[in-house]
């Protein structure tokens, strides 16, 4: 084995995850040709805003990048990680080009800010106790406040947990 591939085996568990070099060097490259295209498609899409389309190039390749490394090295996860096209022709089209009087730099204000948000609210588990209790609440069958969320699911299981436990709920 030579110094690199040792190095990559310890850097990344490749025998353990049941991979070699070959395959994570070949399937590295085969995620970078399917997500080429974003590095085109984004800034035509976010230049129709107004935005400069060598700005939305170069902002593209480096978010993608360092969120592509950050799985990588920081988290061992193999997930490519690069703009949203679909939030990204919402917040062109819908958004900007869609709403009279909201600006690129207004939008982007308003993602910033949602960012923001989601950021603390993760920053102090809100999001996760609110999943927490709504997932305790599915498996416990009690989960009338969340039908238009889980619909016919949860009424089939509370009606299968009553079932079981034969009385009335």
């Amino acid at each position: 084995m030579s110094q690199s591939a040792s190095l990559l085996e310890r850097l990344f568990g490749l025998s353990q995850h049941k991979t070699s070099v070959r395959t994570e060097i070949l399937a590295g490259f085969t995620t970078f040709l399917t997500m080429c295209y974003i590095v085109i498609i984004n800034p035509l899409t976010l230049s129709k805003t107004g935005m400069d389309f060598g700005a939305v190039f170069v902002a593209t390749c480096i978010s993608a990048a360092i969120g592509c490394l950050i799985m990588g090295l920081l988290a061992n996860y193999p997930i490519a990680l690069a703009p949203g096209m679909g939030l990204n022709a919402y917040f062109t089209f819908s958004v900007v080009m869609g709403m009279p009087g909201v600006t690129w730099q207004i939008a982007l204000a308003a993602v910033f800010c949602v960012g923001r948000d989601f950021y603390f609210v993760q920053l102090f588990q809100g999001a996760r106790a609110a999943g927490k209790r709504a997932a305790d609440e599915f498996e416990n069958g009690d989960c009338r406040r969340h039908r238009p969320v889980f619909g016919a699911d949860c009424a089939e299981k509370r009606r299968r947990d009553c079932q079981q436990r034969r009385h009335f709920c």
